[in-house]
């Protein structure tokens, strides 16, 4: 059987269930967000099972375990209680992907350790992957000195997020200046990244050590940061990056010991490669209806041959 531990709002695990069934392959949705109202567990010296919806599930009878972001009962905690419940939500959505003895996609630990973005602009250096010139600060001087004269984006390190009318964006990417810079107290750090006019940007999606990478091009990417606002106005094509790049990449998303993710790339007119981030729950849905490869199936296939 298949466990897929993840939230209500994640139409990415829809398109893994359906793939799930057109393989014959069982598989039960798990959504941690619905807290204790559904959610139950019995653990003894002997098993390890958990109630949800009214079934019981025998954490030893998981075959494949896929980890989509489960989130935690209280979204926005704003009292003491709250965060102690979400804290205690968080330690069993843990021990769920340690209970699981068997192939994952990807391990709850390795997956929250790929989400950091610090460790990304760390490590990319190491395997040769180029990024935008960036800084990473509270300083306000370091912060406004770095932003003269040049334009530059910025995003949250974690789940910051902007809404539009029709979705919500997580870690929304947006063009910043350096009058923009005003508060000398900055609450927590923020990076400023240079940007860098794009002819091109990748959809770079990795399965089990295979990459389908997707070339997205139109006007549209000179005018707008955050290219998830203008998905759908993009073309798009599977094509290859340059074989050296993809070796680094490969090497990169190796190191944090998962087996998917999707990362975004830029190809600046020259010709170069940027590495912009990783996303180990990296969304795909749109992109394979683009360019008309199931990246559901190459997931839930790839899975299944794990366990064969």
């Amino acid at each position: 059987m298949i466990l897929l531990i993840t939230n209500r709002g994640d139409y990415h695990s829809d398109l893994l269930i359906r793939s799930a069934y057109s393989y014959d392959a069982p598989i039960t949705r798990l959504n941690f967000d619905q807290g204790s109202s559904q959610i139950g567990v019995s653990m003894t010296n002997q098993h390890v099972r958990l109630e949800y919806l009214d079934r019981e599930l025998d954490l030893s009878t998981v075959k494949l375990l896929i980890v989509r972001r489960p989130h935690l009962p209280h979204q926005a905690p704003s009292d003491w209680p709250e965060r102690i419940v979400n804290a205690e939500w968080q330690e069993l959505i843990s021990f769920v992907s340690d209970a699981c003895i068997c192939p994952q996609v990807n391990s709850l630990p390795a997956s929250i350790f790929a989400r950091n973005k610090y460790a990304q602009l760390n490590r990319a250096r190491s395997f040769g992957l180029r990024t935008p010139p960036f800084v990473v600060s509270r300083d306000q001087a370091e912060l406004r000195g770095f932003a003269y004269g040049r334009r530059c984006i910025t995003k949250a390190m974690s789940r910051g997020y902007a809404r539009t009318e029709e979705k919500q964006i997580t870690s929304y990417t947006w063009e910043v200046r350096d009058s923009d810079i005003q508060d000398s107290a900055l609450a927590c750090p923020i990076i400023l990244q240079e940007l860098i006019e794009p002819k091109y940007m990748w959809r770079m999606i990795f399965t089990f050590g295979e990459f389908s990478c997707i070339r997205l091009s139109g006007e549209e990417l000179l005018h707008e940061t955050d290219s998830r606002l203008i998905e759908d106005q993009l073309d798009g094509e599977l094509a290859n990056p340059p074989a050296y790049f993809v070796r680094q990449m490969h090497s990169f998303v190796d190191s944090f010991g998962i087996n998917y993710c999707s990362s975004d790339v830029i190809e600046a007119a020259d010709g170069t490669l940027y590495f912009l981030d990783l996303n180990p729950d990296g969304q795909f849905g749109f992109y394979q209806d683009l360019v008309g490869v199931s990246i559901s199936d190459k997931i839930i296939k790839k899975g299944l041959q794990q366990i064969q």
